[in-house]
């Protein structure tokens, strides 16, 4: 679900900011590769994935659901934040902020990613259950000076013009059952137990 997700972001913000040119202004791939001077690197915003971290406050949520009648016990999903960095090389530099600008200005719009919104997510091979609790929210991201310095000398290349959002949550489940059994509609008390518990209160 991680590559789609970050697909269903990239043909959203092509969609709205083609425009009447050619080529997408957006593409998915590592800005840690993509060589300065390239017709990719000038051309259009590189949308890369720098770090992937676990939502730990929803680790103890329920891990059984309803499904044919049946209790179906699985692992709990796994609930992820994903680091988005959208970058450009455009080697004139008021436009890459530009760009840059135009991404903010639709995210600030549109934050919230939905299945139910995403026409091309439809078409995914994801199960029904997957795709109805679909929910990805993009949120600004703010770093450091020092935290700058650190991403892009991990990166291998010099600073340029970049964004840096969180995308919350994405939710990763192995499709394996664990166990399954019937549900409990009600509970009995055997009649000697009820008995002997009311003489031994009196």
């Amino acid at each position: 679900m991680i590559h789609d997700s970050l697909q269903l972001i990239v043909n959203e913000l092509n969609a709205a900011l083609k425009g009447n040119n050619s080529e997408d202004p957006v593409f998915l791939g590592n800005i840690a590769q993509v060589e300065s001077g390239t017709a990719e690197a000038e051309k259009q915003v590189v949308l890369s994935l720098v770090n992937v971290e676990e939502e730990s406050s929803l680790k103890n949520g329920p891990h059984h659901r309803i499904k044919d009648g049946k209790v179906v016990y699985e692992n709990r999903p796994v609930h992820l934040s994903l680091y988005l960095l959208f970058s450009t090389n455009h080697k004139n530099y008021a436009t890459a902020l530009k760009r840059l600008e135009a991404i903010i200005t639709f995210l600030q719009g549109k934050n919230v990613f939905t299945a139910r919104a995403a026409p091309d997510l439809q078409k995914l091979s994801r199960t029904p259950e997957e795709l109805a609790g679909f929910r990805m929210t993009l949120e600004l991201f703010s770093l450091s000076f020092e935290q700058i310095n650190h991403l892009w000398g991990s990166l291998g290349g010099k600073q340029v013009p970049f964004i840096l959002y969180r995308a919350r949550l994405v939710s990763l489940t192995a499709d394996e059952i664990q166990r399954s059994g019937p549900p409990i509609t009600h509970i009995s008390v055997d009649a000697a137990d009820t008995l002997a518990t009311s003489a031994h209160a009196l």
